[in-house]
């Protein structure tokens, strides 16, 4: 049985594993949900085991595991969202090792139970096994590896379990009955070799079925697109690739009046002021196109954004880290930069809590061309990237819910300031490390522009209205270095969206607000031009998810809406998003990205196309090999860890002591060849076909048996029968090297 129970436990960590081996699933397993699966589970399924009556009194077998199950949630979750999940999953844990292995005759639905628990990480494994395409390309042989392991290992754990829930079937056609019981012992043997015997009918053809006859690219998400069979490339060129932009982008935030003059984040009603430069259309399989390298001259579609509100800032970037020199970089222990990237097996959830006044949960959707994820903040879920290529290029598609900020102005005009204790805590947000130089120049922008006698939210306005004599210009030097904004301030004061809300932050940590800087995408109705509307109608027709909308709810994100954007702390409301571009003096004419011909792909509906599926039997055996070697290493563990117990157990003395040592010698006399004691033999039956052992046998009856003995007496009896353990051990060893080899690898003895 207890071969059985680590098998069990072996195959429910591999189950959780797997995902995380496949280079295009990967389990979001963030510290407490790796804690949950891979240390409370197991930790009450081996509760569940191995502490179970007669080794622990039932009533302190139960409190322990609830005391272990309830403080270790605890300690996990803080008693948060995730509270329920770890309580749930331990205590599932340690009632199905409970039923199957200790009640396995009467609650066989317990194993059909776990066979669904199982069964659905593999389904949802399968689901969402999504990739970009250069992931995609290295998991071709991984994706048929670990299906086939898949089936193998649910298979191989239903059978574990089976054996569990049969044990006294099992153990009976093992054992040696006596003479007048074979005919009862020959129905029984009967009976579990025709069980065996269906079960492989089963496996073996469902194994074949699945290596020779199972569909054609059944595995495979291959986005074949390109039918002049040359690479292409689903990312738009992004407008710095031109040689004049920026990595952050080049889009200043006007024509959004629903900001409003203070460049509060609003309702933006209508579309933009201007028409656009027109719609073009390219065909799917030529998308990755983009001209010869000179200035730009269109904007790419790169995602359709739906949703009820707006504006949505998307972000794929928080810029946390101020560095002297370099200026804001890119935080490197923020878990939103994370999300970024982070290929989902299920929906991901936010359980940090939040009290932040103004906020409105929205569920935006995204239609996206870039396998990158975009969110707006703040983030509740979001669920796994679906991949679609007969969608191609839009060929990404995800949703999100959020809680986005929508306070009132008059509202956030009245939050208070910050507190010692959330200026401890945004500690990191206000740090500003300056050159002398530098800070003299920004500090005299300070003191000529924004008074010091402001409330929190008042100050942040004087900020931004500082820079209503500065001129957005886009495309200027790929540079967001300090040097490089206190040329902006002290003398160019001429920049695109980089510089504003780089330069915004900068000040804002100055005068004491927790301040960063956020990049991504900007989703508003008043970038919206009739171009874009016309992009919007066209996609309509070709992708039918976004029927579903109507066109004032969807938002066509281009080359051109890339953005940056600073973000400040406001007491009470969280991190709000400001627009610094709002003040500036607009572009002059042509200046404008937005202004620009909008380009969209011409999709070509189609179903998938798959490569055949040829099976890996190398790479199938190599993997095998090392379960085996792994197996068998394991077992070894086992074995000389239990050995060594036993006998660290054995100086304790009294029953528990004499108990070890009798198992510590079957166990040895197991590896040297002796046959296996029935669970039904006294140690005197036993010892009667082995006359070596007659004298430990007495000894080991006597010290268990006769407990009124004085304590100087059971003190020599207990020496007397280490003696005789010693005697017994050196008797067992024969057969020269042949034997001691067979002791040394021999794995018999884990029968005890």
């Amino acid at each position: 049985m207890t071969m059985l129970f680590l098998s069990r436990l072996m195959l429910y960590l591999v189950a959780f594993v797997a995902p995380v081996l496949h280079p295009a699933v990967v389990v979001s397993y963030d510290t407490r949900t790796a804690l949950i699966w891979f240390v409370l589970v197991p930790l009450q399924m081996v509760i569940g085991y191995f502490l179970a009556p007669p080794r622990m009194r039932l009533s302190r077998w139960l409190a322990t595991a609830f005391a272990v199950l309830l403080f270790f949630s605890a300690g996990v979750s803080g008693f948060d969202s995730s509270f329920r999940l770890a309580f749930v999953a331990g205590a599932l844990g340690f009632v199905l090792t409970v039923l199957i292995f200790h009640f396995g005759a009467r609650f066989r639905w317990a194993f059909a139970l776990e066979q669904f628990v199982i069964g659905f990480v593999y389904y949802r494994m399968l689901i969402f096994s999504r990739a970009s395409e250069e992931v995609f390309a290295q998991s071709v042989v991984a994706s048929g590896v670990i299906f086939v392991l898949m089936i193998a290992a649910f298979l191989l754990h239903g059978l574990v379990l089976y054996a569990a829930s049969r044990r006294s079937v099992f153990a009976a056609s093992f054992a040696e009955e006596p003479a007048h019981r074979r005919t009862a012992q020959d129905r029984v043997r009967g009976r579990v070799g025709r069980e065996a015997v269906a079960f492989l009918a089963v496996v073996v053809p469902l194994l074949l079925v699945v290596a020779f006859l199972l569909p054609s690219g059944f595995l495979d998400h291959n986005p074949v697109s390109n039918l002049l069979n040359r690479t292409a490339d689903s990312r738009p060129v992004p407008m710095d690739e031109w040689g004049d932009g920026i990595p952050n982008g080049s889009l200043r935030g006007q024509g959004m009046d629903g900001l409003g003059e203070d460049g509060l984040n609003g309702d933006a009603n209508g579309l933009a002021d201007h028409p656009g430069g027109g719609l073009e259309g390219v065909p799917a399989d030529q998308w990755g196109a983009t001209g010869d390298g000179s200035a730009p001259t269109e904007q790419r579609a790169v995602m359709v954004v739906a949703s009820s509100r707006e504006p949505i800032y998307a972000a794929d970037g928080y810029h946390n880290r101020f560095d002297t020199v370099r200026g804001f970089q890119r935080a490197q222990n923020e878990p939103l930069n994370d999300l970024v990237h982070m290929r989902l097996i299920g929906t991901w959830e936010n359980r940090d809590r939040s009290f932040d006044r103004g906020r409105t949960r929205q569920d935006v959707r995204f239609f996206s061309t870039i396998p990158d994820r975009v969110l707006q903040y703040r983030p509740l879920a979001v669920e796994p990237t679906v991949f679609r290529s007969n969608y191609y290029p839009f060929s990404y598609f995800y949703n999100s819910v959020s809680q986005l900020s929508l306070a009132p102005q008059g509202e956030l005009r009245r939050a208070r300031g910050l507190t010692e204790s959330e200026r401890e805590r945004l500690q990191d947000y206000l740090q500003i490390d300056l050159r002398e130089s530098d800070r003299a120049v920004f500090q005299a922008f300070l003191d000529e522009r924004v008074p010091t006698d402001l409330t929190h939210v008042e100050t942040i306005q004087a900020i931004l209205r500082a820079f209503s004599d500065f001129q957005y210009k886009a495309g200027f030097v790929d540079n967001t270095s300090t040097s490089h904004m206190v040329r902006f301030v002290d003398l160019t004061q001429t920049g695109d969206c980089v510089e504003f809300s780089n330069t915004a932050a900068i000040l804002g940590r100055m005068v004491g607000i927790p301040s960063r800087v956020v990049t991504g995408y900007l989703a508003a109705r008043g970038l919206q031009t009739m171009s874009h509307v016309q992009g919007l109608w066209v996609l309509q027709q070709q992708i039918p998810e976004l029927a579903e909308y109507h066109l004032r709810d969807l938002y066509l994100v281009t080359t051109s809406h890339r953005h940056s954007w600073v973000q400040y702390y406001v007491p009470g409301y969280g991190w709000v998003d400001f627009e610094p571009t709002q003040y500036a003096i607009p572009p002059a004419p042509g200046d404008d990205p937005n202004d620009l011909a909008v380009v969209i792909p011409m999709i070509d509906p189609r179903t998938e196309r798959f490569t055949g599926f040829v099976f890996p039997w190398r790479e199938v055996a190599r993997l095998f090999g090392l379960l085996a070697i792994a197996t068998l290493v394991g077992l070894y563990a086992y074995r000389y860890g239990k050995e060594g117990y036993l006998v660290s157990t054995a100086r304790r003395r009294g029953h528990e002591g004499s108990r070890a040592l009798y198992t510590a010698l079957l166990m040895k006399l197991a590896a040297a060849g002796y046959d296996i004691k029935r669970p039904s033999q006294t140690p005197l039956e036993y010892a009667q076909r082995h006359a070596e052992l007659h004298d430990f046998a007495a000894d080991y009856t006597r010290l268990r048996y006769h407990v009124s003995a004085p304590e100087d007496e059971r003190q020599s009896m207990w020496q007397s029968l280490q003696q005789r353990y010693r005697d017994a051990v050196r008797a067992s060893r024969r057969d020269g090297l042949r034997g001691a080899l067979r002791r040394l690898f021999s794995l018999r003895g884990l029968q005890y």
